[in-house]
């Protein structure tokens, strides 16, 4: 195969767009750069608009047009998406200090369904079209002052906070449909698809203009919380609704930015142990650091658990519509994944046991305790689907994740009067057992992602 062509199918209707098919030597950025070179990737009909020789030479990649960027070999991680992520690190300190009680709880689900999916959109964009020129670091800038201004929402009482929360998130939204605009303007060959995801986010930011205003208004009546349901059903459904117009992800770039995205969140456990236990009494100094000691010692253990998942199998993606919704099923399974691991983490700071001496004498039933145990079992509930999902399919390890899930999300409601330090030796153990197998009895392939390379040879 000489050259890379990328069809842009549309499943209903049969009609294919074909693509111009550049030589490999056309693909990728700038040696030692992650900036798109003006003969970069795959164009999509694109002309280039010729500019004053003076001009191109002295600025050249101020303003780089949009390219389609799936088999750009030198496709990496740039310092801005690093930060953009880290920013995010504000947000989760917010959340760590939510009511614990079950309406908070149940925003903090909500905060965190915003939060990751304005990351997931600029990740997912970036993916495919960043240019990482002057207008794309001016809209990282102002997304980061968007995720900025949401967790200074995340700290204010809800009566008061979620209004600007949530207007926060619109700017990023905002943001993101300008972005979406830019590459429609550039790529006339990916205008069907461009422009469908223009007009499902648009609607999605009409409906969360309209939640702030009636929040801001003083309205807490139905008709907010349906322009709130509106919003997310527009934000996240469109991509699964243009899935018969999608074009391929950058294997390598997404499976580090999505894996960047779970490292952040174990990341941010470390700073629940400090805000949410406070400083230990004198009566009760080795629980609090027993439970210190085990929340690390989760934390690490998942983390390598996590490692063994392959990236996305972008393999036929774009001949499969099934595929298609399978690489993303395997995407979007990383938000109720990272909010589990959070919630987990934030439900360790808040075992009773550990902060009362009654529940450690009577061994009574902690509700916080089974929220603990329960989590780290549908973490692995989780682990063990997206290996169902990912490339190089493990069946055989992701039964055992699965069965290791039901052990611990049955453990504690099996024996309510284990004393939590029972419960938690518990989890540890079911951990390291899966961590040593990993290292014994399972030998990990090489992750598996589709790359320009990969695409030639076959």
């Amino acid at each position: 195969m000489k050259g890379l062509s990328v069809p842009l199918v549309r499943q209903s209707s049969g009609t294919s767009y074909e693509q111009s098919s550049l030589q490999s030597s056309q693909l990728g950025s700038l040696p030692g750069s992650n900036r798109i070179s003006p003969d970069a990737a795959i164009l999509w009909n694109r002309t280039r608009t010729d500019t004053k020789e003076l001009i191109d030479r002295a600025f050249p990649h101020v303003v780089v047009k949009p390219a389609l960027r799936i088999r750009d070999d030198m496709r990496f991680q740039t310092m801005g998406e690093l930060l953009f992520d880290l920013i995010y690190i504000f947000v989760l300190q917010q959340m760590f200090l939510i009511t614990w009680s079950p309406t908070g709880v149940a925003y903090y689900v909500l905060y965190f369904m915003l939060a990751w999916n304005g990351w997931a959109g600029v990740s997912f964009f970036n993916t495919r079209f960043d240019t990482d020129d002057l207008p794309a670091r001016a809209v990282a800038l102002m997304n980061m002052v968007a995720v900025v201004g949401m967790s200074v929402g995340a700290g204010r009482p809800v009566e008061t906070g979620f209004g600007l929360y949530v207007a926060s998130y619109m700017v990023m939204r905002i943001m993101l449909v300008l972005q979406y605009t830019r590459a429609w303007c550039a790529l006339p060959g990916g205008r069907q698809l461009t422009g469908r995801f223009i007009i499902g986010f648009s609607c999605g930011v009409a409906c969360w203009a309209v939640f702030v205003s009636l929040t801001y208004a003083g309205c807490t009546g139905i008709p907010r919380w349906l322009f709130l349901a509106l919003g997310l059903l527009c934000d996240y459904g469109t991509p699964f609704a243009v899935i018969p117009w999608m074009v391929s992800v950058h294997g390598p770039h997404i499976t580090d930015r999505f894996a960047g995205w779970i490292v952040l969140m174990f990341t941010g456990t470390l700073f629940n142990f400090v805000q949410t236990m406070g400083h230990p009494s004198k009566n009760l100094f080795h629980e609090y650091l027993f439970c210190a000691l085990t929340g690390l010692l989760l934390a690490f253990l998942e983390i390598l658990l996590y490692s063994y998942l392959p990236g996305a199998d972008l393999e036929g993606f774009e001949e499969s519509l099934t595929q298609r919704f399978k690489v993303y099923i395997f995407l979007y399974l990383h938000m109720p994944l990272a909010s589990i691991i959070t919630l987990c983490s934030i439900s360790m700071g808040h075992i009773q046991c550990l902060t009362q001496v009654a529940l450690i004498a009577n061994c009574q039933w902690d509700p916080t305790l089974w929220l603990q145990s329960s989590m780290c079992g549908a973490t692995l509930v989780m682990l063990g689907v997206l290996h169902l999902l990912s490339a190089n399919r493990n069946s055989w390890r992701a039964a055992v994740r699965i069965a290791c899930g039901v052990v611990l999300l049955a453990v504690y409601p099996a024996f309510p009067r284990m004393q939590c330090r029972a419960v938690l030796l518990t989890i540890v153990s079911v951990l390291s057992f899966q961590v040593m197998m990993d290292y014994t009895v399972c030998v990990q392939p090489p992750r598996k992602v589709l790359t320009s390379s990969s695409v030639e040879e076959s």
